[in-house]
């Protein structure tokens, strides 16, 4: 027998079992209230057990399904539907109540937001966003306080775009890193958590240092301007105020003390000049003590 059928007082169908595989067992069940079908379960590895559950909303489309994505006995996965689309989508693997992992879809199917709870403490730690189907943000809750301490923003074509960080879990983002096709090319910190910058760096195309401003003292003016190439210094300046010029210049040559520069009275103009050997020690030093330029 493929198909049993049973009817109520009325003579109206409310159970309909179907044997689809033709081995002899039932493995659909269909409830009806009034005509109408209302739920469907099927069995759909024949092990005997209920792996996925639809329930009819009245207007005769889906509104709910649930679902035994493991394959052992237990439906873990719920899904509820709007206008006959898959809506939300919350998947408890483990059955201890907490959802794993909760997705939002739009009507055309495609992720619109994706909650993840990686502890399994019952709350999300992860929340992603995507648009036209990709992932345009993730947000992390690494320090679990309830807050956003890092954000990954993606580019079109997938790559990491930009990255903003709370290391201090002080709920400002102290730290943020832009990128090119998936690398480092800028990057600012606040190491003091005054809402100002004191470091900049950019990169080069190997992710190199190729520029550092620091504000060592968190006064709101960089001291200090290093220009590296291939990872090793160029240049370094130093001033004193903002606008001024530099009140100390160091360049280097492969990388080792080449020559410093010394502006002892702010006054625009070179008053030492310092020229070291290979090794980096001073071998010349040249003085204006009359601060005349010459």
């Amino acid at each position: 027998m493929d198909l049993r059928a049973e009817v109520d007082a009325q003579g109206e169908k409310r159970l309909e079992q179907q044997d689809t595989t033709g081995d002899g067992r039932f493995d659909v069940a269909i409830a009806f209230e009034r005509g109408a079908r209302t739920r469907v379960e099927a069995d759909e590895d024949g092990d005997g057990r209920v792996d996925l559950v639809t329930h009819y909303g009245a207007d005769g489309d889906i509104a709910r399904r649930e679902i035994d994505t493991t394959r052992d006995g237990r439906l873990d996965t719920i899904a509820t539907f709007e206008n006959g689309s898959e809506r939300k989508r919350v998947l408890d693997a483990n059955g201890n109540g907490h959802a794993e992992i909760t997705a939002w879809r739009l009507p055309n199917g495609d992720l619109e937001r994706e909650e993840i709870d990686t502890r399994d403490e019952g709350r999300p730690d992860v929340v992603r966003f995507y648009e036209g189907g990709r992932l345009a943000r993730e947000e992390r809750d690494r320090d679990r306080d309830g807050r956003a301490d890092f954000v990954a923003e993606h580019a079109a074509d997938g790559t990491l775009a930009r990255q903003r960080v709370d290391s201090s879990g002080d709920g400002a983002f102290d730290t943020v890193v832009e990128l090119a096709g998936g690398k480092k090319r800028r990057q600012e910190e606040d190491r003091n958590a005054d809402g100002r910058v004191d470091a900049r760096y950019a990169f080069d195309a190997e992710e190199r240092i190729a520029l550092e401003e620091l504000d060592a003292d968190f006064d709101g003016h960089g001291e200090t301007r290093a220009e590296l190439a291939g990872g090793r210094l160029v240049q370094r300046t130093t001033t004193t105020a903002a606008g001024a010029a530099p009140a100390r210049v160091e360049r280097y040559e492969g990388g080792v003390l080449a020559t410093i520069e010394l502006d002892d009275d702010a006054d625009g103009r070179t008053d030492t000049r310092g020229q070291h050997a290979a090794a980096g020690t001073a071998v010349e030093n040249e003085r204006d003590p009359a601060g005349d330029g010459r």
